[in-house]
């Protein structure tokens, strides 16, 4: 466990603000030297910390287990420790996707000024509030809650600063990571988080396609997309085990059909390859009927931001898109119809929907 000076010297300032609203999604862009202290955060979350887990009106689990964060993924890891037991040793995951608020019990208590059930709880109330750290998640309309006490409480502060930050980079990401992160996922899922070497068996393939995926493909058909990929990632020629990148490619050979791009779209390029600045300015013009297409400054910044969080060489005035790019355009977030003005929610209740 880091010691209490090791966690002081990755402690940012303290803001005024360490708790998430569940409806942010505007996140400000922090500074080069508010990044370089974060990272600092990362790495210490990285290595990990022990902690205890409590969980509300009831019993705490006795037994001290071991918080980190994993950066591929964007998932927090909460594992047991000396896993002498069959099944003690079950990792809990949870994706920062679906964190909607973090801060301490301490902040909730006396800023937020919510008690109910949290005062009530006694066997929480003789800890410290400020050691305690409280993840509010869901995937649907109720909350769910990692309720983690640390030795310290800048240990805690620490964690809460990190992850808030995290869970803001993670909501404003481009589709490019998103797509990223939550292959990599699928792909531990099925070879494991805790091998050196992970490696997904060509076995656990169609599985995987036609459930996660809900894509239709004879055995014949995905072994052959299987082979092409491997061949291309591994200059091998046999197939028994795949590493992630050749699982990633056959993912996306198996989604990015070309007849897609030929039968609908193959005009927006000149050589049936890349889709120009110029071709992509006159799609959205003549397909989409959207301004952008006829204001270049507002198209390139559009466009460089699709593309910089993921390939920061593609930051030029004009970028192009290849044809598995463009097509992943066609259905990413940033193409959508969705006005984002109307994900300000306005917590007034003079003013009804």
């Amino acid at each position: 466990m880091c010691s209490q000076s090791s966690a002081d010297s990755v402690l940012l300032p303290q803001r005024s603000v360490l708790s998430s609203s569940l409806f942010t999604t505007n996140p400000l862009i922090a500074s080069r030297s508010m990044e370089f202290g974060m990272e600092k955060v990362f790495h210490a979350m990285e290595m990990g910390h022990n902690v205890y887990k409590l969980l509300l009106l009831k019993r705490r689990d006795p037994a001290h287990k071991r918080l980190t964060y994993n950066r591929e993924t964007r998932q927090l890891f909460l594992s047991k420790l000396g896993n002498s037991e069959k099944g003690s040793g079950k990792t809990l995951r949870l994706d920062l996707r679906i964190v909607k608020e973090v801060h301490t019990l301490d902040f909730k208590l006396k800023k937020i000024k919510i008690g109910d059930k949290w005062e009530k709880d006694k066997e929480i109330k003789q800890f410290d509030a400020a050691r305690i750290l409280v993840l509010s998640y869901t995937t649907s309309f109720n909350l769910r809650y990692w309720i983690l006490l640390f030795d310290t409480e800048d240990l805690c502060r620490m964690w809460c600063q990190g992850v808030h930050f995290l869970m803001l980079d993670t909501i404003s990401a481009c589709h490019a990571l998103v797509i990223e992160r939550w292959l990599r996922k699928e792909f531990y899922n099925i070879a494991g988080y805790d091998l050196e070497n992970p490696c997904v068996a060509m076995k656990h393939m169609k599985p995987f396609v036609q459930t996660n995926l809900q894509y239709k493909v004879q055995s014949k058909q995905l072994q052959e997309v299987c082979e092409a990929s491997y061949f291309i990632a591994e200059k091998l020629l046999t197939i028994e085990i795949m590493s992630y990148d050749t699982f990633a490619n056959v993912y996306r050979k198996l989604l990015h059909a070309n007849s897609l791009f030929a039968e609908h779209f193959a005009v927006y390029s000149d050589d049936a390859a890349v889709v120009s600045f110029n071709n992509f300015l006159r799609f959205q013009k003549d397909k989409q009927n959207d301004e952008i297409g006829i204001i270049r400054d507002r198209a390139s910044d559009f466009l460089r931001r699709f593309l910089r969080e993921w390939d920061p060489s593609r930051d030029i005035p004009e970028p192009a898109l290849s044809i598995t790019e463009f097509c992943d355009f066609l259905f990413s977030r940033e193409n959508s119809l969705w006005d984002s003005i109307n994900e300000n929610v306005i917590h007034d209740m003079n003013r009804p929907l």
